[in-house]
């Protein structure tokens, strides 16, 4: 139970400094659509780790289940 609430904390600590991250960011950059195209960017950018995420995670599976 202590490494739920260990996991829980980090990953609230991240989620807030996330949304700290993005803050500053919208600070720094005055022109908002080029804030818009940045957040575009980034979120592209996790749907690419999202995919190479889930070919791992299938690549696993499968090794899995051949042993």
């Amino acid at each position: 139970m202590g490494s739920f609430y260990k996991y829980t904390f980090v990953f609230f600590c991240s989620a807030f400094g996330l949304c700290g991250l993005l803050v500053l960011t919208s600070i720094y950059i005055t022109n908002r659509e080029l804030l818009s195209q940045t957040l575009s960017d980034l979120g592209a950018f996790g749907g690419f780790l999202s995919g190479v995420g889930t070919m791992v995670a299938a690549v696993a599976a499968a090794i899995g289940v051949d042993s």
